[in-house]
Order: C-alpha cells, then sequence, then structure tokens
C-alpha cells in the first residue's frame, strides 16, 4: 500500500499509533481550532501558535519555516519583520533540543523565505527554523524564484517532492553524504532538502493554497519521515553497536554530561517561567507565585490568610503586623472600590488606619502582550491610593523588581524600606524604581 495515500481513519487502534504535533501551520486569523486527523500509519494533531501542548508529548513534530515571523509596518509605515510570540518561540526552541535528544522526528517545510528588509538582514532570532540554522552554522540561501526542477534523492521523499517541493531556500555546504547532514532533494547544483542527524528534516516547500493542500503536504511529508527513517533504522541491525571506537565512547560520555547539564538548565528555566505566572493568574496560583517572588527573590515572608486568601500580612518575629496586603488577578486596571478593600482589610485586623498597605494586582489579565499590559494606573487613583497610604505595585513592576534585585541593580533591603515607607504607585522600568503620587 503506498504509505504516502491519504485513508479514511485508520483501522489501526489511534492510540498505538506515532503521534505527529503540526505546530503552527498556516491558518485564518480567526482560526484558532485544534484537530487531530488519523491517517494510515499516524495521527496528525493540529495546533496554533501559543498551544499548551508540548512538542516532547509527541513522537515527531512538523511546522513551517517562518511560523513565528510576519512582515509587520514600523511606525513610518515601511516594512519591518517582527516575532509574532517570542515566549512562545523561546519554550520551543528549549523543547526542540529536548526533543532531538529523545530521538524524536523534527519535520520544516521550508517555503520562500525573505532574508532582507530594505537592506537589513532578518533577525535570525525571529523564527525557530532560523535559530536551528544558525545554532548548527547551516548556511542557506533563498532564490527569489523557485528551482524548475528539484529530484528527490532516496525513494521516500519521491512523492513529497514530486508534488510539494518548490525549492527556493538552497543549503550551502550539505552537498556530500559526509557529516551530520545529508542532502534529501536537489537539482544538479543545488541541495534544497536535507536531514540532519536522521532526525530533523528540512524540505522544500510550496506555499499551500487551501486547506486540503495543507493537510495532504503535512500528510506527505510525515509519511516519507516515517518510512525513511523505519528504512535507515533496519538497514543497521542493533548488534552493530556492540563495536564502540574509542572517540565514539568519548563522545557519547560528553554527550551524556551535556544532557544531563541542559535537563539542569531546563529545571532552573522552568522555575522562571513559574513565576511568568504572576502574569496571567489569579486568586490561589497567584497568591502562591506573589508570595514564593516576594520570599526567594524579595527577602519578603509573608503570612496568608487561611479564610480570605487574597489577603495577608507581613509580620515581625513577635507575630505583630507590620503591613497588610491585598493580591489579586483583574481584566482591568486599579480601581477606586480596590484601594478602598485595603482600607476595609486594615479595619478586618484592627490595625491602624495608617498601617502600610499594598496593593499588588495582575491587572489586564486578558492582555495579548507586555506592551499591551503595561498600563499605568489612571492618576486619580494613584493619588487616591497616595492619600490614603496604599502603595499600588503590578505584578509587571513587582518582576521587574524581582530581576533588577537578581542582577544587583536594586536590592531587597530597598524593597522593604519601599513597601513600609511609600504610598501611591510603584513604576519599575530599565532598573529603576520610583514613587509616583498622582
Amino acid at each position: 500500500m503506498n504509505p504516502h495515500k491519504s485513508s479514511a481513519l485508520a483501522t489501526a487502534d489511534p492510540s498505538k499509533l506515532p503521534r505527529f504535533l503540526a505546530y503552527a501551520l498556516p491558518r485564518a486569523d480567526n482560526d484558532h481550532e485544534s484537530r487531530v486527523k488519523t491517517y494510515e500509519g499516524f495521527t496528525v494533531h493540529d495546533v496554533p501558535l501559543g498551544s499548551s501542548l508540548s512538542f516532547l508529548d509527541y513522537d515527531g513534530i512538523v511546522l513551517f519555516a517562518g511560523a513565528f515571523e510576519h512582515l509587520d509596518n514600523d511606525q513610518w509605515g515601511l516594512p519591518k519583520m517582527i516575532c509574532a510570540n517570542s515566549a512562545d518561540l523561546d519554550l520551543r526552541d528549549r523543547e526542540l533540543s529536548s526533543a532531538l535528544q529523545h530521538g524524536k522526528s523534527v519535520v520544516f517545510l521550508v517555503p520562500h523565505l525573505v532574508m532582507r528588509i530594505d537592506r537589513r538582514e532578518v533577525n535570525p532570532q525571529y523564527d525557530l527554523f532560523r535559530r536551528f540554522a544558525r545554532n548548527l552554522k547551516l548556511a542557506w540561501f533563498c532564490q527569489d524564484e523557485p528551482c524548475p526542477f528539484v529530484e528527490s534523492f532516496t525513494p521516500e521523499f519521491r512523492e513529497y517532492v514530486t508534488r510539494f517541493g518548490t525549492g527556493y531556500v538552497k543549503f550551502l555546504g550539505a552537498t556530500s553524504q559526509e557529516g551530520a547532514f545529508k542532502p534529501i532533494c536537489g537539482s544538479e547544483e543545488n541541495i534544497f532538502g536535507v536531514a540532519f542527524a536522521g532526525k530533523v528534516f528540512l524540505l522544500p516547500s510550496a506555499v499551500p493554497q487551501s486547506r486540503p493542500q495543507l493537510e495532504q503536504m503535512v500528510m506527505s511529508a510525515i509519511s516519507s519521515t516515517i518510512a525513511y527513517r523505519k528504512r535507515m533504522s533496519s538497514q543497521m541491525p542493533a548488534w552493530v553497536h556492540e563495536f564502540v571506537f574509542a572517540r565514539e565512547s568519548d563522545l557519547r560520555t560528553d554527550l551524556e554530561g551535556t544532557q544531563k547539564k541542559a535537563l539542569e538548565l531546563e529545571s532552573d528555566i522552568d522555575t522562571y517561567t513559574d513565576l511568568k505566572g504572576a502574569l496571567c493568574f489569579q486568586s490561589d496560583p497567584l497568591v502562591a507565585v506573589v508570595s514564593t517572588l516576594m520570599r526567594d527573590y524579595l527577602g519578603i515572608t509573608l503570612t496568608v490568610d487561611d479564610k480570605c486568601i487574597d489577603d495577608a500580612t507581613l509580620r515581625d518575629d513577635q507575630d505583630n503586623i507590620l503591613a497588610v496586603f491585598e493580591m489579586k488577578g483583574v481584566k482591568g486596571n486599579f480601581s477606586r472600590n480596590n484601594v478602598n478593600q485595603v482600607d476595609s482589610h486594615r479595619e478586618r485586623l484592627g490595625v491602624a488606619a495608617n498601617a502600610p498597605g499594598i496593593l499588588i494586582m495582575n491587572t489586564l489579565m486578558d492582555a495579548a502582550s507586555i506592551e499591551d499590559k503595561d498600563q499605568r494606573p489612571h492618576p486619580d487613583i494613584i493619588k487616591k491610593a497616595a492619600d490614603d497610604g496604599v502603595l499600588l505595585i503590578r505584578t509587571l513592576d513587582l518582576l521587574r523588581y524581582a530581576n533588577a534585585v537578581e542582577q544587583g541593580i536594586l536590592t531587597k533591603e530597598a524593597f522593604r524600606h519601599t513597601i513600609l515607607n511609600e504610598a501611591g504607585w510603584l513604576r519599575v522600568e530599565d532598573g529603576k524604581a520610583e514613587i509616583a503620587r498622582g
């Protein structure tokens, strides 16, 4: 049976088939739907950019080169390339490294890619394909016109290349069968498709003109990849690895050390990822993240109210209340009612009306970017907070302060002094902290 031919839903148990994540494929702007489709021999889970699904939960990943970037206009109306989601790109970059360590398949479909805009080179950090090629020192060049004839060098990719292998991007220095990069397809003079370490496949691609064509393209690329890897593994029986070169043994030892270090780095990075929950959480999860951030990075240990989770206090060694805290996540910005709730908290605890009150809020929870989220409180609200002895702190400013402390720019002592003695709005930007009072 033709491995490239799509079938109706496969008769095999889908739970036992290889699972591929089709990530950030081209789709309409208003299309945020996730789709699962089973073909003959594998299942494809098609999700949009920014999905919570991990590369590591699948047997393989397929995506387009350029998936994380798009053209925009600068303030003068001139074209510029921007990264569509830098936080997600950083996450996928790390996941890609881990996926390769676990032997997963990665397929980049490579269409025409812009190299320069107004004589400026496109930032190689704006897309996963560009990062991958740069990290491995794989030189490439995008032609203005496609190669009229691209030939498959391997039988498994012949049908894909014949139907979809539009050769715009040629790979330089990948013309030999030696080394980590193996040519998959090309012309007499150029290479348009390569395999790296038998795991990553860079395939020439047309720009899909319809949803059905896109699905056929992805299905064909995955089928080819599975067939290629199966043939390569069957040609090499497991017992041959009983013979080990001395240099190979050294390299494997180095690899184990690198993988261990990578896991340690991943764990450290995950710590910071968890802290960023302060920008999107509310209620109990927000209080937990803020409490951890305050304790571990700013030297402030809060006592959280068991009955009212949004309430907390800072106490001295004799359990005397030094300051009262309110922590909330809201879709809007600070309001008069939010400030009044700090006064109510003081009254409920029976502390003096002038006791320091700190209102920590994750404002604009539904913002689509840091830029959208970075909105100052209304001046009237800042003035009311200053008059009422309340210090307003956005979780964004809290993270910025913690970052500055970690860099040695600001100090924990200064933060403690600020929350106990200042009122208004604590604004943090570019490593500088200041108090606005109106």
